[in-house]
């Protein structure tokens, strides 16, 4: 096997950054980063051998792959909300525009008024919303 180069592995990075502009998905960038990390070390090693910079190559892919992963798991949010409006709205907190009566009554969110449920509590009263079913609030005092 012919001895690689630090510019074999420039040249992988150049190509795998290059190949992530035209197919995205956020895996050949992590990669071609760590050809760049190895061509650096070759650089910096002269004597690394060419078995050794590939073996590098490999645990330092896979290691920021893994770390890719970690962070992009970390960067989402726990619950998928997106679609749900509604459901951003658990663990606001809001005032009581009428009582709830018989566990039945009215509170201002945002720019509208809601349906609530809840313990009977006066007008006025602090409430945290704890569940949306539907288009009816579930509120707690806070």
């Amino acid at each position: 096997m012919p001895d690689l180069t630090p510019w074999h592995w420039f040249v992988l990075a150049a190509l795998l950054v290059g190949a992530e502009m035209v197919v995205p998905g956020a895996f050949l960038v992590w990669i071609g980063a760590t050809a760049a990390v190895v061509g650096l070390v070759a650089l910096a090693v002269p004597a690394l051998g060419t078995m050794a910079a590939l073996a590098l190559f490999a645990v330092l892919a896979i290691a920021s792959i893994a770390g890719a992963l970690a962070l992009r798991r970390r960067g989402r949010p726990s619950s998928n909300d997106l679609n749900d409006p509604m459901g951003r709205l658990i663990g606001t907190t809001t005032v009581l525009e009428t009582a709830i009566v018989n566990g039945h009554g009215r509170a201002r969110v945002a720019d509208g008024a809601w349906s609530v449920t809840g313990p009977d509590l006066p007008v006025g009263t602090p409430v945290r919303i704890v569940a949306v079913t539907q288009a009816r609030l579930t509120v707690e005092p806070v």
